[in-house]
């Protein structure tokens, strides 16, 4: 009996055994133990990367203390040589010779030419703060640096408030040559032609002379009709914005007092295109239009 049973132990054990063995060997059991040993590769792969990545982050901090640190040195550097060089344009300017050849070769210049440029966009856009942005973009830097430098502000050396109260007394000056210099740049009217096609003018600064026929609560303070050439064949309107449409709703004009109805003038205009419009009567008339920049009388 006890032979029997150490037997059945034996044959028992070999069969859970051999029943093991058997699992390993499996298709599935394969796939799962290849499946297991790739996902502990790429967790290894994972972590030597967020090692190295934790690795360039803290390089990068680095690198971008030490650049903040050198900006803000260099930055310090260039007060200290900005104040040196201040008070060294400063000392400059005391002497009375220096100075007004800065006027006449730096300051003029600059001036003349940011008023044309001034005058130009006008042809471009209605708003002042619009027109100097367009001046900017068009001026060169050293022209507007010269342009906008005399300009003397407490605490500045006794010479800047010299420089600047000898450019005030220039202004009219400036502004004369500035307005010549784009008035240079208009092309005579063709009345026939203006005529005919105003819509061929558009965008394009005309000069050419005009009797003031109408300039009244109808046109607007800032606005007013008249016939180009002083004769009776082409009925313009003329106003101060790009906007036909705006043309009888500003009030406030630099012409209000200096223009009247039955004057003759020199203008200086940009082409809008036709304008129509309701007569009294209640009919509709379609002219040429313009935005006027400069005139003379």
């Amino acid at each position: 009996m006890k032979k029997t049973n150490v037997l059945l132990a034996t044959l028992v054990v070999s069969g859970v055994l051999s029943s093991c063995g058997g699992v390993k060997d499996t298709k599935e059991y394969k796939e799962l133990k290849s499946k297991i040993e790739t996902l502990q590769s790429k967790i290894a792969a994972a972590k030597d990367e967020r090692a190295k990545l934790a690795e360039d982050v803290n390089a990068q901090a680095a690198e971008r203390k030490a650049a903040l640190a050198e900006a803000k040195s260099k930055s310090a550097d260039a007060k200290d040589q900005r104040e040196k060089a201040f008070i060294a344009v400063g000392e400059a300017l005391a002497d009375n010779a220096l100075r007004a050849r800065v006027v006449q070769e730096l300051w003029m210049p600059a001036c003349v030419e940011t008023i044309s440029l001034l005058s130009e966009a006008a042809g471009k856009a209605d708003s002042i703060d619009d027109r100097w942005a367009l001046v900017d973009k068009e001026i060169g830097d050293s022209a507007n640096y010269w342009y906008a430098a005399a300009q003397y502000d407490a605490g500045d050396p006794a010479s800047f408030k010299k420089l600047d109260d000898e450019t005030n007394a220039l202004w009219d000056s400036c502004d004369q040559k500035g307005s010549r210099a784009f008035t240079k740049k208009c092309e005579n009217v063709d009345s026939l032609v203006l005529k005919k096609d105003p819509e061929r003018f558009k965008g394009r600064c005309l000069t050419g002379t005009v009797r003031i026929d109408q300039m009244d609560s109808n046109t607007g303070p800032c606005a007013f009709q008249g016939y180009v050439g002083g004769g009776y064949d082409v009925r313009t309107q003329f106003g101060m914005t790009l906007s036909t449409l705006t043309h009888s709703i500003y009030k406030d004009c630099e012409w209000i007092d200096k223009l009247k109805e039955n004057m003759s003038i020199t203008f200086w205009a940009f082409g809008l295109g036709a304008y129509s419009y309701k007569t009294t009567s209640g009919g509709n008339q379609t002219v040429p239009a313009f935005k006027l920049v400069v005139f003379r009388y």
